[in-house]
């Protein structure tokens, strides 16, 4: 294996046994100072960390029982018809 491959299955390795270990400020610097040094993207990193946690939200939402709007229209519309719904200009 490559240094470069192995140093970034490294990175990989670390976040997944450990994923809060970029909630720490300081390691967070120092993680994203690696990851440029062998040719990661910290912008990259910080739009995927930001996704997941978009995604979290959103699942933590929906189990909270805050319903789903175009399921719950789909569900108010007798059987065979399709909902009514507003069109956008």
């Amino acid at each position: 294996m490559s240094t470069a491959a192995n140093n970034l299955f490294n990175m990989i390795t670390t976040i997944a046994k450990n994923p809060d270990v970029l909630k720490n400020p300081t390691i967070k610097v120092l993680f994203n100072q690696y990851a440029q040094k062998i040719g990661v993207s910290p912008a990259r990193l910080e739009m995927a960390e930001q996704e997941e946690s978009e995604q979290e939200a959103q699942a933590q939402s929906q189990s909270q029982g805050q319903p789903d709007m175009k399921a719950l229209m789909s569900a108010m519309q007798p059987q065979g018809q399709a909902p009514n719904m507003p069109q956008m200009a």
